[in-house]
């Protein structure tokens, strides 16, 4: 009876790989990135949170480099607070893994790594990045972040590719989708309105 290495073929290798990579991925895997809630102020919010103690003015513009600190949320509505202490909890682990990737592929390219080693680094960075940023939509909103689940689950996965081809990815859960973004965006709006009367 002959030995079976299952991994020795390449095209196995790449699935194993693929699942790998899918099994990382805490969004629909049918849905491309673009379709997601756009929650990027947010998203930097909280990074922000989390790697200022204290909020830094330039002095030469004015401008300050976050939002809020650690320091600020118990100064600032206690709800509020909470909400920004559980998104940061909950979810910067996803930025710091991007962050993780992103640091690595800087190396590998500097150190003119093979393309596929450069490219798995480049996969994991954007797929964690997609990971934070749903997380993100998810702890803001999540009866709103069901219905959208709900949508993206109704449609298969054929569909999406074809909708995807056509270069019509705004008509995927559009309603469901603006609804998240805007509860997000009104975490926002108080982010920063409480850092204004700070």
């Amino acid at each position: 009876m002959p030995d079976i290495k299952p991994l020795d073929n390449p095209q196995q290798q790449l699935l194993s790989k693929q699942k790998q990579i899918l099994n990382k991925l805490i969004f629909p895997v049918h849905i491309p990135g673009e379709c997601h809630p756009k929650v990027a102020h947010m998203a930097s919010i909280i990074k922000e949170l989390n790697s200022n103690e204290d909020k830094k003015v330039d002095t030469n513009s004015g401008s300050e480099s976050s939002i809020l600190s650690m320091s600020d949320l118990p100064k600032i509505d206690q709800s509020l607070a909470k909400d920004l202490r559980e998104l940061r909890s909950k979810c910067i682990v996803f930025a710091r893994r991007s962050q993780e990737y992103q640091n690595e592929l800087a190396q590998l390219q500097q150190r003119d790594a093979s393309k596929k080693e450069i490219m798995e680094a480049a996969s994991y960075a954007k797929l964690f990045e997609l990971n934070f940023n749903y997380c993100i939509a998810s702890v803001s909103s999540p009866q709103r972040m069901r219905a959208l689940n709900r949508c993206y689950s109704s449609l298969d996965a054929n569909v999406v590719r074809a909708i995807a081809q056509a270069g019509q990815l705004e008509f995927i859960c559009p309603q469901e989708r603006k609804a998240v973004e805007r509860a997000v965006g009104q975490k926002v709006q108080s982010a920063v309105r409480a850092s204004q009367k700070l």
